[in-house]
């Protein structure tokens, strides 16, 4: 990896007394691996390893698996997440939503911090994952799925597009687009593409991402700020101006707490966390907590364009749909394009408040399809955390349910004709059907493993 020339110098100026060195050597080092463990589903492995020091549910591994051979990865069991990143946690612990509360990811591919926020609000939390760039909504969305919780909407939208929600939201979570300088050692492109000029663009475009945010987040409301770079212009500099605009900066840590957590401060007042990877095992990260003031004035938008329904209309759910979900009742059921879908019940209003406002692209949980008289469960109803567990089921051995993940076809099973969810080490995987003489695969394709598999 070929360090640029002016970081270089940026780092000596930055850390005296030789810390510099260190700083720049540890970018020759291997980057640690890290897992977040889902908190509602079967933790098959990971008891024992190191924890992530500000993340509990965090664990390093000793060294990179592949992952993609991992049935419980398939299954949401853990999400593969940066260390440094999960600081986030610490941050949301410092928040104290009220009921029914809105949040929003404003830039959100590949879901980490999304699926960070869905297990850590309660369920009457409304998370909102949106992502801009169109070609990224498929991992977001296979994300979400794998986390399985009912209380997400995915959105495809300019964070402009959200200013039309004045003031709606409850928490804001902006991970900014930048510079990458964090991340130099996992992603040799960014040292190459890392110029001044590139700095300044991230600046500007951080700075569109954050004007349209603020008009978004309620007074009182909290707004997270993040990025993977040591750049000041796109950390202090951003934050600096958001204490200009009615902000205040929220402390995350005591003083005595994870010492080798940078405290930056700018002109003698607090401006975030700093990770650095020569002194936390963790790429480069940038974190500050805000509160926007309950006395803050935007000019509230004149007009707003309403969208088409999402939903095409409310159905009642029959006997044969309820039993696929635990408390049903708690529920609405809409269709989309064929589809059944489940909302909460609590959350109806706000997920309509939504996908009436801006470019949605998924919302509460796909249940499945009424297909003549039979309902034939969707792919992310068995990964749910609200699938019903009483439900028919079959146990594959590690081998069979990587079969069954590349879409394989499976042995035999002497087994009455219908529905079954299949489970690896008590994680479900997907469905398949069972008729005379043997098991159809129903994985969708989109969900299957590509690479080859060395029996």
């Amino acid at each position: 990896m070929m360090i640029p020339p002016l970081f270089i110098d940026r780092i000596q100026t930055t850390f005296p007394d030789g810390e510099g060195d260190a700083f720049l050597g540890s970018l020759t080092n291997e980057p640690a691996v890290s897992i977040r463990l889902h908190p509602s589903k079967k933790n098959v492995g990971f008891v024992g390893s190191h924890s992530v020091p500000w993340n509990t549910e965090g664990f390093y591994l000793p060294q990179r698996p592949e992952f993609i051979f991992d049935p419980a990865f398939h299954a949401g069991a853990y999400y593969v997440q940066e260390s440094s990143s999960m600081f986030i946690k610490k941050a949301l612990e410092k928040i104290d939503l009220p009921s029914h509360a809105v949040v929003l990811d404003l830039c959100a591919a590949p879901g980490g911090k999304s699926t960070l926020l869905l297990s850590h609000f309660p369920s009457d939390t409304l998370v909102v994952a949106n992502e801009v760039i169109r070609t990224r909504i498929p991992a977001l969305k296979e994300n979400i799925q794998r986390w399985g919780y009912p209380n997400a909407v995915i959105t495809n939208a300019d964070p402009a597009d959200f200013e039309v929600l004045y003031e709606t939201f409850d928490v804001i979570v902006v991970d900014a687009p930048c510079s990458g300088e964090g991340m130099f050692r996992k992603d040799p492109d960014a040292a190459k593409h890392w110029s001044p000029d590139a700095l300044q663009t991230c600046e500007l475009r951080q700075k569109r991402i954050l004007a349209s945010a603020i008009k978004a987040v309620k007074p009182g409301g909290y707004l997270i700020y993040s990025t993977c770079t040591f750049n000041a212009g796109e950390n202090e500099a951003q934050v600096n101006e958001l204490l200009s605009q009615g902000f205040e900066f929220i402390p995350i840590l005591s003083d005595s707490e994870f010492p080798e957590i940078e405290r930056v401060r700018s002109d003698g007042r607090k401006m975030g966390y700093a990770f650095y990877p020569h002194r936390v095992k963790g790429e480069g990260f940038y974190l500050a907590l805000l509160r926007k003031s309950a006395e803050f004035t935007e000019i509230m938008p004149t007009e707003t364009k309403m969208r088409k329904p999402f939903f095409s209309k409310t159905i009642k759910p029959d006997a044969q749909m309820q039993q696929w979900i635990q408390r049903p009742d708690e529920y609405v059921w809409k269709e989309r394009n064929e589809t059944i879908y489940v909302l909460p019940k609590n959350l109806e209003k706000n997920i309509e408040l939504i996908t009436s406002s801006v470019h949605v692209m998924y919302a509460g949980m796909a249940a499945g399809i009424q297909k003549g008289g039979d309902f034939l469960p969707e792919h992310a109803l068995a990964l749910s955390v609200i699938v019903n567990n009483n439900i028919p089921h079959i146990e594959f051995t590690e081998e069979e349910s990587l079969k069954f993940l590349k879409k394989e076809s499976i042995r035999s099973y002497e087994l009455p004709k219908g529905i079954y969810v299949v489970r690896y080490q008590g994680l479900n995987l997907g469905w398949v059907k069972a008729v005379p003489g043997r098991l159809n695969n129903l994985l969708p394709m989109e969900f299957r493993i590509r690479k080859n598999i060395e029996w």
